[in-house]
Order: structure tokens, then C-alpha cells, then sequence
């Protein structure tokens, strides 16, 4: 009766089947499927699972999820996964916005050094370095921008 009891229930995605229940009496690991019920080996348990009991069950599921996944041979396989802290969307547009506007700041300081070395030429060569070097800093700033995306949506992490 307590192993009933300390029973924690939980809905795992299969990839062969809609969904089936995973269970833990606190020792072992099972899987029930259509009123069948399927022990789960330790070595088809993620590193995640190993030392999960019944006390800190609740603290996992607070912070990540299970997953089930049926073999070709029949037995399951148990995957635990912390989420991420979220966010992906926003890490990618900041990720952008950092990446743009900073090879945009090295470039436009480049320029503003270089006309600055010429002494009184100053205004004339910095008008020149701008309207010669804006097309391929600007492409450079995208190409920046690009990675700063994927970046910043992989650090992150998804939602």
C-alpha cells in the first residue's frame, strides 16, 4: 500500500503511441501502456533519472519534464529534461540588436581614428571614409546580426 501511495503519476510522449503512463514506486520505474504495465531497465534511464526518488520527484517535475520513448525492440527508454530558462525570442533579438550595433560602433570609431590622423583634412576625409566604407560595413553589420541571432536564441534556450 505505501508503494501505491507514494506512486508519483506522470504523462510521458511516445513516439509510437499518443501517450502512456509513466510511474515510480520510489525503487523502480514503469510504463503503462493500453493496461500493460513495462518495467524500464536502469540502463534505458537517462543520467537525469538515475537518482530520482520519491522525495525529490516533485522538485523535478517543477523544473523539467519526462519523456518516454518506445524501442524497435520493445523496451522503453526514460529521458529526463531540465528546462532552459527561457526566452529564445527575446535572446535572439537582443543578440541581433548587440551584434549589428557593435560592428556598426567599431567600424563608424575606425573611420572617426583614421580622419582624426589627418589633421585639419579631418571633415573632408571622414566624409569620404563614410561614403566609401558605409555599403560593406553595413553588409558586415548583417552578416553580424545573423550570428548574434542564432547566438543569443542558443544561449537562451527555448521557451
Amino acid at each position: 500500500m505505501k508503494k501505491l501511495l507514494s506512486m508519483i503519476i506522470l504523462m510521458g510522449l511516445i513516439e509510437s503511441a499518443s501517450a502512456a503512463i509513466v510511474g515510480h514506486t520510489g525503487k523502480d520505474w514503469f510504463v503503462t501502456e493500453h493496461d500493460r504495465s513495462y518495467k524500464v531497465g536502469r540502463d534505458c534511464i537517462d543520467g537525469t533519472l538515475v537518482n530520482v526518488n520519491k522525495y525529490n520527484m516533485a522538485m523535478f517535475l517543477k523544473k523539467g519534464r519526462i519523456n518516454a520513448t518506445k524501442m524497435n525492440d520493445g523496451q522503453y527508454m526514460l529521458r529526463g529534461h531540465i528546462n532552459g530558462p527561457g526566452g529564445a525570442v527575446f535572446g535572439a533579438i537582443g543578440g541581433a540588436y548587440i551584434a549589428k550595433f557593435s560592428v556598426h560602433f567599431l567600424g563608424q570609431s575606425a573611420m572617426f581614428i583614421a580622419a582624426a590622423c589627418t589633421g585639419p583634412a579631418f571633415p573632408v576625409t571622414l566624409a569620404a571614409l563614410e561614403a566609401t566604407f558605409i555599403g560593406p560595413l553595413e553588409a558586415a553589420s548583417n552578416v553580424a546580426a545573423v550570428g548574434g541571432t542564432i547566438l543569443g536564441a542558443v544561449i537562451t534556450g527555448p521557451v
